[in-house]
Order: structure tokens, then sequence, then C-alpha cells
């Protein structure tokens, strides 16, 4: 009885280890069930990277530095002069508390030196830097039960003493990758020098202008720099963000990984997509309609001059709504005080053109252009553009001619020789674009501009006023010109008495040409995208390095910007002329949107960190658009367009060019009164004066921090006596 009771008693035992076993296997995939489901409702780091084991580099961003090495180095035999270059900047990265890994390339050519920084470092750099409102976090916000509420606190500047009290990143980390990065950026150039950083050569050996990674660039003792990408953030972005057409963009997760500037870049394009649906369905039931009419004669029917006046109207609250939602943006990120300030050029600094004179102001040096080189480039680059548009007008005109003359043939087909002309006219705006934007390039360089705005904005000004020259005038020729004016003599018209079929095909062939070879040059871009998996042994993560090193750097967000606001230029002016082109835009917008989120991710070098209050002067130029709009849709439906004789059949010249005014007036007046209602919501005003007051509450519970309390007491090498952590 007693054996009995004995394995009476162990298997009981057993049995009870094996229950809790399940039981403790059972709650484990539970709990893994729920940490997916919150994962799939947005990025939130996992359990290991929020409470990561001693294993570098877990949660630490990484910033590369790339040598180049020499035969000597590789055989071992002789000395090495790479070695000799490369080996004085790592020692004084390892004796500046900055931790260091090196990494040979596949074909010996190279060595990748990733640096990262620990997070203690990290804080006090980050303390300095919030000074310069480099970096700002958000405050914590708990709920009633002591639980974190994400994304609910107001932003401010770091501070060491509050480091407990900011939100994380989603990462599980207090600084994101991105501002890991923009740290150590911050710390290798020895911005300042509290950050007690390595000192990689003094800023005085620098040539005017240089930061110390350009500087070692130039002499040749690096080859290149670059930020590295966070695996476990780019994944979640490629499955949440990049492969989901479904979802909403996860702006503020896009935000966290490269910056306002991109994010708001994303958010308007998700913006334009979204607003876009509506006239796009109606442009299917209008491009319907003129199906039916063609058996008229005409695809001229009498919906085109509602759906014109749509589309002008449309473009009038599109802009509106976007400025109401970027001033929702702003408050959100605590942008509506935000100051660049903008530190000279590197090329303006190093120009020849360039002296020094004494700001009587603050008393200080700085940079000044010549003025009268400066009104000299200036007057050239005014040329130089004016003559490129002429060229452009004039071939448009020459062309157009052309192909009346050609259409006018007896025994030919009228509608051939257009055509093959109008296919000839998309590929010269092709080429004119291409030209167009060297020729900028060099013109604007030539101005030495001081601040990075200024060149950008006079490099655009100038693209643009011949993109809307090269890409719409051909278009305007046909729409207005035709059977109106004669250059050179010459007859210019269009088949039959209306321009409105022929408008329509010019129209559907310069803007699909634009589109297919646009998708074509990105394809062939990003068509060699690398392998790039999971880096769990060294061997993946040099290949991971090589593939980042061997991409092109981040062209900037302008090159992102320009081609879609030609592209909605096209809809705003003439979506009534093709009403199918919206549909077509949209769709392959909705493509677009994961195209260049993929070639960020993937085609693409990680750009730095970089804020922006709003998207700049695309604003600007997309409201001029706008205007645009309204007089050419007036003008359309009045001189264009035969439509409006279904409304008022006995209209004469004179009252057609009444209309014109009238409607252009009245459209011109709406954007006024619309616009002059563009204000931040009364619901998140509230919101952000209550984040304001919460933040001032804290920071008033806390009391006035004393740093000699929490810091210790030495006297240095040089006899001063100092506080230190």
């Amino acid at each position: 009885q007693g054996e009995a009771g004995e394995e009476h008693a162990v298997g009981k035992k057993m049995a009870g280890s094996k229950a809790k076993a399940h039981g403790a296997k059972f709650r484990s995939k539970t709990l893994k069930v729920e940490r997916m489901k919150l994962l799939e409702m947005g990025y939130q780091a996992e359990e290991k990277r929020q409470f990561p084991i001693p294993r570098f580099p877990l949660t630490l961003a990484s910033y590369v530095l790339v040598f180049q090495t020499d035969d000597e180095w590789i055989s071992g035999e002789g000395v090495s002069y790479a070695k000799l270059t490369m080996q004085p900047i790592l020692d004084k990265l390892r004796s500046a508390d900055i931790i260091v890994r090196e990494f040979m390339s596949s074909d010996n050519k190279y060595m990748f030196a990733l640096v990262s920084i620990a997070e203690k470092r990290q804080k006090m750099i980050a303390e300095i830097m919030g000074e310069y409102e480099l970096i700002r976090l958000r405050l914590q916000k708990l709920d009633d039960e002591m639980n974190e509420i994400k994304g609910a606190g107001a932003w401010m500047h770091f501070q060491g003493h509050l480091a407990p009290h900011y939100e994380k990143s989603t990462e599980g980390t207090v600084f994101s990758s991105c501002q890991q990065q923009h740290i150590i950026h911050f710390l290798l150039n020895d911005v300042d020098e509290r950050v007690l950083g390595p000192q990689l050569m003094q800023k005085e050996a620098c040539e005017p202008g240089n930061s110390i990674l350009e500087q070692l660039q130039i002499d040749e003792k690096i080859v290149d720099h670059f930020p590295l990408h966070q695996e476990n953030k780019r994944e979640w972005l490629e499955k949440f963000w990049v492969n989901s057409y479904a979802n909403k963009q996860p702006i503020e997760d896009i935000r966290e990984y490269f910056g306002e500037e991109i994010a708001l870049y994303f958010a308007w394009f998700g913006f334009t997509l979204k607003m876009m649906w509506i006239p796009a369905i109606l442009g299917v039931l209008v491009f319907a309609a003129q199906i039916i009419s063609i058996q008229s004669g005409s695809v001229d029917n009498p919906f085109t001059p509602l759906f014109s006046l749509f589309v002008a109207a449309w473009g009038i609250f599109m802009t509106s709504e976007w400025k109401r939602l970027e001033i929702i943006y702003q408050n959100e990120w605590s942008l509506a005080e935000y100051e660049d300030k903008e530190s000279d050029r590197r090329e303006f600094v190093q120009n020849s053109k360039t002296y020094k004179r004494l700001n009587n102001i603050t008393s200080k040096e700085e940079f000044y252009p010549d003025p009268i080189w400066r009104s000299i480039f200036l007057t050239a680059s005014v040329t130089a553009v004016s003559g490129v548009i002429f060229l452009i007008t004039l071939t448009t005109l020459g062309l157009e001619v052309l192909k009346s003359s050609l259409g006018s043939i007896e025994g030919g087909s009228e509608w051939i020789p257009r055509v093959i002309g109008t296919l000839l006219q998309a590929i010269l705006i092709l080429a004119f674009r291409w030209a167009s934007e060297h020729l900028c390039e060099y013109f604007t360089a030539l101005e030495n501009w001081r601040f990075d705005s200024q060149y950008r904005n006079a490099y655009v000004s100038k693209l643009l006023s011949i993109t809307f020259i090269n890409e719409f005038f051909p278009i305007f020729c046909v729409a207005f010109l035709n059977n109106r004016y004669q250059p050179f003599g010459a007859y210019m018209g269009c088949p039959g008495s209306s321009c409105v079929d022929y408008l329509e095909i010019v129209v559907s062939i310069v803007f699909l040409t634009r589109l297919v070879s646009r998708r074509v040059f990105e394809m062939m871009r990003t068509s060699n995208r690398p392998n790039e998996e999971s880096v769990d042994d060294i061997e993946e993560e040099v290949g991971r390095v090589e593939n980042e090193f061997k991409k092109p750097s981040f062209p900037g967000i302008d090159h992102f910007f320009d081609s879609r606001v030609v592209d909605l230029g096209y809809i705003l002016l003439f979506g009534s002329a093709f009403p199918l082109m919206i549909l077509i835009f949209v769709a392959t917008s909705i493509f677009e949107l994961r195209g260049r989120a993929r070639q960020l991710l993937f085609s693409l070098r990680r750009p730095l960190y970089r804020c922006s209050q709003t998207v700049g002067a695309w604003g600007i130029i997309l409201d001029i658009i706008v205007i645009m709009s309204i007089v050419t849709q007036s003008a359309y439906i009045c001189f264009t367009s035969n439509a409006v004789l279904y409304y008022f059949p006995n209209i004469t010249m004179y009252g057609r060019t009444a209309l014109a005014l009238a409607l252009e007036h009245i459209l011109l007046f709406i954007k006024i009164v619309v616009e002059s209602q563009v204000d931040i919501p009364g619901d998140v005003d509230i919101a952000c004066k209550r984040k304001l007051h919460e933040k001032s509450v804290f920071l008033d519970g806390l009391g006035e921090y004393d740093e000699e309390r929490n810091v210790a007491f030495y006297t240095s090498d040089e006899g001063y006596a100092e506080y230190a952590q």
C-alpha cells in the first residue's frame, strides 16, 4: 500500500506538473496572440526590445563610416597607409566612449565602421541638443489606472532629469533610431564642445562651410558616411505601409522614423489622393456621356460646363482643407512655433564671390554675396529661363502649324498627322524637362544663395516656370489659339469646327506619356533592389551594410513634390477636357504612393532627420495652380466648348466674354471666402491647450531643478572647480 501510495503521489505530481506546463504554454500562446494583435494595430517594439537582454546592438542605431583599404592591408605585408589613416580615427572614437564595430567588405576594398552611442551618453548629448531645439520628446501621459496613453503627452525639448517621464519611442528606446543617428551626427561633427566629442580633426583645419565629416571625406580620410536602417521598424513599415493598400498610412510612425518633413509629404500625398475619389467617379460619368454624345459628331455635351466648374471648385476646397490639416499636424507635433535656424550653405561660404563683413547688430562677422555679381547672375538666369521659354513656345507653335498643314492635305487623313505630331510633342516635353533641370541647377548655383531654403526656392521657381510652359502651353495652344490665330501667317486649326475632340486626344497622349515614362524610369531605378533579410549573423550584417553603401543618397523632398504637383496641374487645368484622366491618375497614384515608400525604405539610403513646419513653397505653388484652374476652366466653358449653347442658345461672343469674367470672379470670391475660414478646429485647439496646461502643471509639481544637487563636485586637471554627472 505504501508503494502504491507513493506511485499515486508521483503520478499526481507528474500530472500536476504537466498541467502547469500546459497552462504556462497556453498562457504564453495567449500572450503571444495578444501581443501580435497589438502589433497589428500599430507598431510597438516587442518585449525583447523594450526589455532587452544585455547584448549589443539590440536597441542602438548605427552610423556608418567607410574607409578605403589598400593591397598592403589585405596582404598583411609592408606598411598599410590606409590602415594608418583609419586607426587614429577609430581610436579617437573609442576614447570618446563611442561604440565602434569594424567589418571588411566582401571584395576587401572597403572597411566599414559602425558607430553607435550608449543610451547614457545619448541623454547627455540630447540635453545639449535640446537647447538648440534639435531633440524633442513627448511627455508621458497616464490614465487613472497609471497606464500610459500613447501619443497623448505634450512635447518639450529633452532634459536629462526628466528622462523617466518621457514617452518611449515605438522602437522600445527613449530615442528613436532617427534621433539616435541625429545625435551621432551632432557628436561626430563636434557642433558643441560640451558634448566632449571625439574631435576627429580640429574645426580650424576644416575649410569654411565644411563640417568635420565633410572635410574628412574631402581629404579622402573616409570614403563616405551614412545612417543605417533599423531593421525591425523597416520590416514593420514594409508590412503595414508599403504592402498595405487598404489601411491608412502610419503617419506617426513615418514621422518617428524619417522626421516631420517626409511625414508631411506623405500626409499631403495621401490627402490629395483621398480627395480625388469624388472627381474621379464624376469624371467616369462625364466620360461615359462623352462616348454617348460621339454619335452627334462631338464629345461635347451638356455636362462638360458643369464638370469644369466642379473641378475648379474642388481645387479650391482641396487646398483649403489641406491648409487646415497642415495646421492640425503643426499643433499635434508642436511645430507652430518651430523656427529652422539655417546655417550658411557650404557652396556659399566657399564661393569666390562671397565676402565677410561685420554685422552692426550682432557685432559678429558674417558672409555676404558680392552684390554686383549677384545682380549679373540673376540677370543671366532670367535671360536663360526666358530664352528656354521662348524656344519651347516657338517649337510648340511650329509643330502645331506643321500638324495643321499635313492634316489639311487633300486625300490624306487629318487625324493621323496630328496624333503622330502629338506623340512627338510629348517626347519633346520630356527632352525639354531633362534639359531644364540641368539648366536650372547650373544657374541657381551661380546665383550663390546663402541658405538652403533660398537655394531650393530659387531652383523650384525657375524649374516650374519652364515646366508650366513646357507641359501646359501645347495644350493651351490647342484649347485657345487654334482656329483663332495664325502665327507666322500660317494656318493653325483643329479638325472640324470645334477643338474639344482634338483637345481630348492631345491631353490624353501627353498625360499618359508622362505617366508611363515616369513609371518606366522608376522601375529601372528600383529593379535592382537588394535582398535584405534578417541580420542574425555577421555575414548578413556585412551584406546589409554593403547594400546600403551602394545605394544613392536621398535627393531631397523637392524631387518628390515636383512631379506630383505637375500631375495635379494637369487635373486642375485640363481634367474637364479628358475626364477619364482623373481616374487613371488616382489608380496610378495608389501604386506611386507605395512606390515612393518602397523607394525610401529600400532603394535609397536612409536620410538624416529633417524637421519642417509646412510643405513649404509647394503649398504656394498649388495655390497658383488653383487660380490658373479658375481662369482656365472659365475660358474653356465659354470659348473652347460649345456646350454653353445648351444653356444660352443665343449667346454672342461678347456674352461669352462676360460669362467667363463672371464665372472667374465668382470662383475667386469663393476661394477668398473659403480660405478666410481656414483655422485650427475647435476640438484640436482645446486638446493642444489641455496638453500645454498638463505640461505646465507637471513641471510646476517638480519644482526648480538644482543641477548641483544631482552632480558631483570635483577639481579638473587644470585646477578649475566643476560639476559633472
